[in-house]
């Protein structure tokens, strides 16, 4: 059985979708973090996704030299697994540095 153009370019686009929303979520929960957070806080939530971030931007760059790695999907598994302790690291740290007790008190 062989696809049809619009068949394959469907695959893709939902195989892409499936793809990225890890990193979507991720950079919209460390919006919604960033946005509950106080001082130092704010900018460091942002960190997490970070290696999302590069990880798509280092696909992209093979992807245009012409290469796309075979493994990219456990390059994406590994990276997520490095966000997901990134951001159990950031809660933690900001519930012992007693941020989260001067959050109650924060207006917006």
């Amino acid at each position: 059985m062989t696809l049809t153009t619009t068949e394959y370019a469907l695959g893709v686009a939902v195989g892409f979708v499936i793809a990225i929303s890890p990193t979507v979520a991720a950079v919209v929960l460390s919006a919604r973090l960033s946005k509950r957070s106080v001082e130092e806080w704010k900018l460091i939530a942002w960190i997490p996704p970070l290696p999302l971030i590069i990880w798509w931007i280092y696909l992209a760059m093979v992807a245009l030299r012409g290469r796309t790695p075979n493994l990219w999907p456990f390059g994406m598994l590994f990276c997520l697994a490095i966000t997901v302790v990134l951001f159990i690291a950031f809660v933690v740290g900001r519930k012992l540095s007693g941020s989260s007790e001067r959050l109650k008190g924060w207006r917006h």
